[in-house]
C-alpha cells in the first residue's frame, strides 16, 4: 500500500524538492503534527519537511522542518 494511501499515516509524500545547499530531496507534507527532529519544533499539518537519516544505536529516518533545512521547488516537484 502507498504511503498516500495509508490510513494511519503521519505524512504524504509530494515531490522532488531542492535543498538550499544543492542537490535535491523528497519533500513530504505533514498530515498531522510531528516533532523536527533537529531543533524540535512542532512541524503543523499542511507544512513541508524532508527526512534525513540518523543514527542512533539504530538507522532510523528522521523528519526536518524547513527553517532547520530550507526546500525549493524543484521542477519535477508536484503539489509542492
Amino acid at each position: 500500500m502507498a504511503l498516500e494511501e495509508r490510513k494511519n499515516g503521519k505524512s504524504k509524500r509530494v515531490g522532488l524538492a531542492t535543498l538550499s545547499a544543492g542537490g535535491s530531496t523528497t519533500a513530504y507534507r505533514a498530515i498531522v503534527e510531528i516533532e523536527c527532529a533537529a531543533c524540535k519544533q512542532p512541524i503543523q499539518p499542511g507544512d513541508l519537511f524532508s527526512r534525513h537519516a540518523v543514527y542512533k544505536g539504530a538507522l532510523r529516518v528522521a523528519p526536518t522542518c524547513t527553517r532547520c533545512r530550507p526546500l525549493g521547488v524543484s521542477d519535477a516537484g508536484e503539489g509542492l
